[in-house]
């Protein structure tokens, strides 16, 4: 991560992916990216925006099918649908683990997952939301639609959340 350079993808349809079950990690410039977390997108120790995106119908076979933000990685993401990602276990939309996520104008519906099937912050993640949707993800555990732990924070402002249901 350099302070003053970032990464934009803008205008894509990342959909497909498929977050397998191997623990392995890959090494990149010395922090492991897991395989079986990300299964659309994985973000660790970079500065990337999102901008005027899909992000959908991708799946993990452990956690997190849509985005994963993690390692002191920042992400920004604005006018973008993150959809019917699926994962077999925690956070079907985004997960923030120990980094930082601004999100505009964007809707976070229709994931699956265990716990957080929306929008998962934990541990030691930060959270900004602002003008955005979050609504009919369905989840087997807690906090289907927005679930914030374990020395995390979040700000929500302007917010749509609704029709985010769990069977456990």
């Amino acid at each position: 991560k350099a302070a003053d350079q970032k990464v934009v993808l803008q205008g894509l349809k990342i959909t497909g992916g498929n977050a397998g079950t191997s623990t392995t990690p890959v090494s990149i410039h010395g922090v492991g990216f897991r395989r079986d977390y990300g299964g659309g997108v994985i973000v660790g120790n970079s500065r990337l925006e999102i901008v005027d995106s899909e992000i959908y119908q991708n799946d993990s076979e452990k956690f997190v099918a849509g985005i994963y933000v993690f390692q002191d990685a920042e992400l920004t993401i604005r006018g973008t649908k993150v959809y019917e990602n699926h994962s077999s276990s925690n956070a079907g939309g985004i997960w923030v683990a120990n980094a930082v996520a601004h999100v505009y104008d964007s809707e976070f519906t229709h994931n699956s997952g265990g716990t957080a099937a929306g929008v998962h912050a934990y541990p030691d993640a930060q959270l900004y939301m602002y003008n955005s949707v979050v609504a009919q993800n369905k989840g087997r555990s807690f906090g289907p639609g927005v679930y914030v732990r374990q020395n995390s924070k979040a700000v929500l402002v302007n917010m749509v959340i609704y029709g985010n249901s769990s069977t456990g």
